[in-house]
């Protein structure tokens, strides 16, 4: 069963479920391009570029923020990947960025 026909069967609000598909949509478009911006800024610094790697920096500080916040909160180790991923992401663009 996918998500449509089971918000269909719920008891919500069809405004609410409106809502949670629009951020949907929009959390799976910021991920999409936050994606982008970070293949972007691996092939520039590849060209020797190493200013462009602020990018996925910050990207990185963002999810590591919302990873450990969403794992307080939540208290469900799931959360913890975000955490993860994004400390690889921003330890990895840090010593690209020291390597120039």
């Amino acid at each position: 069963m996918g998500l449509r026909p089971a918000f269909a069967a719920s008891t919500l609000d069809p405004d609410v479920a409106s809502i949670i598909w629009v951020v949907w949509y929009w959390v799976s478009g910021a991920m999409l391009v936050f994606g982008a911006l970070a293949l972007w800024a691996w092939f520039a610094a590849r060209r020797g570029s190493r200013d462009v790697l602020v990018v996925p920096i910050v990207i990185a500080v963002f999810y590591m923020i919302t990873g450990a916040v969403t794992t307080a909160v939540e208290h469900d180790a799931f959360w913890l990947l975000f955490l993860v991923e994004e400390t690889l992401l921003f330890v990895s663009a840090l010593r690209l960025k020291r390597t120039a």
